[in-house]
């Protein structure tokens, strides 16, 4: 006798994150939406051109699919404005179904003056970006019961590289003047290890706040030269380290996420950066990899 499998509803399938889920969701029936940017035609699943913002068309998507699980990773790439719209809409559909929502946060919801910072910790933003996730964390807390936030840093990865690490690198090269900040801290951690994390809870009962991030802090110019390092990028007079406390810039200075829960709760190993390396090392070629 065949066992059905549960159905997965997966936003953002052509961001990187959301990209490595649908890719690892083989004991799902996946059906994964995106907006303006085809996903990779080689992901299993169905796909459904979708536009979150669209309250009609979610409303019907999602009460023609009556999905499971929605694992929520879509971020936006117009402007922070679509975060509170798109949650919405979807916390408007399911809110009275037994649909499970798994909502991917982030950890600039917070202000960086108390790290570590728990994960009931209150969300209290520095950053547009920051405000709008903490606005669609406290939509979802206060309508799916059965829903988990999910917290994360900076996530990193290859095949394809993460935006901000190609950024990095294709400046490097070009000559570009490049400032990375010794005093901005994060817990980077890596795409697969945050997607297999997403799948686990997708099918497990936790609801509430969860952090999941590396176990390791490390401030951005670390973090750079070992991504820089790990695709053989030469380093160049161009790259200089620098302070966020000089630059203007009104960002969280530490965002150190306390993992004790998710270490306990999760299977899935929360990889430190440089163990993460270690495995991406064995699939890296001797070319660099910049699309």
């Amino acid at each position: 006798m065949t066992t059905q499998l549960k159905r997965l509803f997966l936003t953002g399938s052509a961001g990187h994150l959301g990209h490595r889920v649908a890719k690892f969701s083989k004991e799902w029936d996946l059906f994964y939406s995106w907006h303006s940017n085809s996903p990779d035609q080689s992901l299993l699943g169905t796909p459904i051109q979708l536009d979150l913002c669209n309250k009609r068309d979610v409303h019907k998507t999602l009460t023609d699919l009556k999905p499971d699980v929605i694992i929520h990773t879509a971020c936006s790439n117009r402007s922070e404005d679509s975060i509170v719209p798109a949650i919405e809409n979807i916390v408007s559909t399911v809110a009275n179904s037994s649909t499970r929502l798994v909502y991917v946060s982030t950890d600039m919801v917070l202000d960086g003056e108390n790290a570590p910072y728990l994960d009931s910790a209150k969300a209290n933003p520095m950053h547009p970006y920051g405000k709008a996730k903490a606005i669609a964390e406290a939509i979802v807390m206060a309508n799916c019961a059965s829903a988990v936030i999910v917290r994360t840093s900076l996530i990193y990865g290859i095949f394809p590289l993460d935006h901000q690490t190609k950024w990095l690198v294709n400046d490097v090269m070009l000559g570009n003047k490049v400032v990375l900040f010794t005093d901005e801290i994060r817990c980077p951690i890596w795409v697969d290890t945050l997607a297999h994390s997403l799948l686990e809870l997708a099918d497990s009962s936790f609801t509430g706040f969860l952090n999941i991030a590396g176990p390791n802090p490390l401030n951005r110019w670390d973090f750079g030269i070992k991504l820089l390092d790990m695709l053989n990028v030469d380093l160049k007079p161009n790259l200089f380290p620098g302070l966020q406390a000089e630059s203007g810039l009104l960002r969280p200075r530490n965002l150190t996420l306390d993992i004790n829960k998710a270490k306990h709760l999760l299977n899935t190993p929360l990889l430190n950066v440089d163990e993460a390396i270690k495995r991406m090392k064995h699939v890296l070629s001797d070319k660099t990899i910049v699309d």
